[in-house]
């Protein structure tokens, strides 16, 4: 019964993701993968749900399954997409060779009645020591390797981190299971082990599904304050702009596209820039420079650093606002303290320290 709640409730989430990611007005490499992600997931449960609950006597068409070796890369590509790193169809070949190769046993397991009775231990062993050691690998590799110190504090605050946890407490837990199965020798799983790690993909799922959610409100929510305020210094709003010739019928899309870009707020990465949103919204440079010439009077550098530093100043009026400036800056999307400081001070005509003292006297 708790195998048939775990099905319904991960299929629905995500169902209920892809729904909010067809509402998105634009779709980055990050909420592609976030999507893909529960696609995979979703086809995971639906076969799990056929062959080890549906069908009577196939329980090993589904546990014999390699899906598990996707999750590792995809959580591993997902996060370089959230960073704005670099993503070359070369790297996902690389790392879902293992998936592929998985795949090909799982063939010969399936058709192969001879190889699946006389090395059915060892397969098992193989397959799910392999998933262990991908979900132990990629979540490490996410925690340690790939960001520095400062990196690591900001993305606590993210899904990705949270979803890395997840894969790991799934990692000693399937090898912690793999390991008295070959002191035992025993060929087959139990439902409490299943039921362990489809509530663990549910986890995954409503993360995924939350991750979409915040993009989607943040999206509406910037096309209701481009409506009311008209950007960064009032001189156009989104309605304004597509009603007026500054823009022609074929660049009405672009407009938009942008200002929802705008309001996901990635330039507060400090590797963004202009190629990466480009690359992002498919759109030219030149048609992006021109929204930002044409709506805010401003170079894309200009306009992209005074976002930055209006986010600065919001963090700095809080009043639990306990960062160093070194954090701040990072969080804020500047590389250094020095560029901080000085754009900070051309944005402002003061310090951030300063402007947080006059902040505390109001």
């Amino acid at each position: 019964m708790i195998l048939y709640l775990l099905y319904g409730a991960t299929m629905l989430v995500c169902l209920l993701g892809f729904y909010l990611g067809s509402l998105l007005p634009v779709k980055n490499t990050a909420i592609r993968y976030v999507t893909w992600l529960l696609v995979i997931l979703f086809i995971h449960i639906s076969y799990a749900a056929t062959f080890r609950s549906g069908i009577p006597g196939l329980l090993y068409v589904d546990t014999a399954a390699p899906f598990g070796l996707i999750y590792g890369p995809m959580l591993f590509l997902t996060f370089r997409a959230i960073e704005k790193k670099p993503i070359s169809k070369r790297m996902i070949w690389l790392h879902f060779i293992p998936f592929g190769i998985g795949m090909l046993f799982y063939i010969y397991f399936l058709v192969s009645y001879s190889f699946r009775i006389n090395y059915r231990a060892e397969y098992y062993i193989f397959l799910y020591s392999a998933m262990g050691l991908s979900w132990l690998f990629y979540p490490l590799s996410i925690l340690i390797f790939n960001i520095s110190v400062e990196r690591r504090q900001l993305m606590e605050r993210r899904a990705y981190y949270y979803a890395a946890i997840l894969v790991l407490i799934l990692a000693v837990f399937v090898l912690t299971m793999t390991l008295n199965r070959l002191v035992e020798r025993e060929t087959s799983y139990s439902n409490g082990s299943g039921i362990t790690i489809y509530f663990i993909m549910l986890l995954g799922g409503l993360l995924g599904f939350n991750y979409l959610l915040k993009s989607l409100i943040r999206a509406n929510h910037s096309n209701t304050a481009n409506q009311g305020s008209g950007g960064i210094n009032g001189e156009y709003s989104v309605a304004e702009l597509l009603s007026s010739n500054l823009f022609a019928l074929d660049q009405q899309d672009y407009a938009e596209k942008i200002s929802h870009y705008l309001a996901e707020k990635t330039y507060l990465d400090t590797d963004f820039h202009l190629d990466q949103m480009t690359k992002d919204l498919n759109i030219s440079k030149q048609h992006i420079l021109q929204f930002f010439k044409v709506t805010y009077n401003e170079s894309f550098l200009k306009v992209i650093n005074s976002l930055r530093i209006k986010e600065a100043c919001t963090q700095l009026e809080q009043e639990d606002f306990d960062s160093n400036i070194e954090e701040l800056a990072l969080q804020c999307g500047f590389n250094s303290r020095a560029s901080f400081y000085r754009n900070f001070n051309l944005e402002m005509g003061c310090s951030p320290i300063e402007y947080r003292e006059k902040t505390i006297l109001k």
